[in-house]
């Protein structure tokens, strides 16, 4: 026997699935995987909205000095900091993961199944088309 370990290198999703593969969250006032905690977001219109995308430009790019295209307001701001590997590394190995194997596995359901195992079959049966 071994342990195999896997790491998933790459996707390319949609922005509400970021939530579900990386574990960070993409609703509220915090929901901007690159800016971290230095987001600026409000609402409006019934909705948040996240601003100041304009601080990642360069300080004398003609954007940053226009109000009336954008939210009303020059951007002054500095750009979010950018974190190294290590500091991710540190802020992954703070994170407390759920337990491997959770109550109801969609995985281990749907084998067992399938393959109508003994106490992980569900109550009704899978048709296969």
């Amino acid at each position: 026997m071994f342990t195999l370990r896997a790491a998933v290198m790459w996707t390319v999703n949609d922005f509400p699935a970021y939530a579900m593969v990386s574990g960070w969250s993409t609703k509220g006032y915090m929901a901007c995987p690159v800016c971290t905690e230095d987001v600026t977001s409000s609402w409006h219109a019934g909705k948040v909205c996240y601003l100041g995308h304009r601080r990642w430009l360069p300080w004398d790019h003609e954007w940053r000095e226009k109000d009336k295209e954008f939210d009303g307001n020059t951007e002054r701001s500095l750009r979010p900091r950018e974190w190294s590997g290590d500091e991710i590394l540190e802020q992954l190995n703070r994170l407390d993961f759920a337990p491997f194997g959770k109550t109801k596995n969609v995985f281990d359901t749907l084998v067992g199944t399938i393959l109508d195992i003994e106490g992980k079959t569900t109550r009704s049966k899978l048709v296969l088309i």
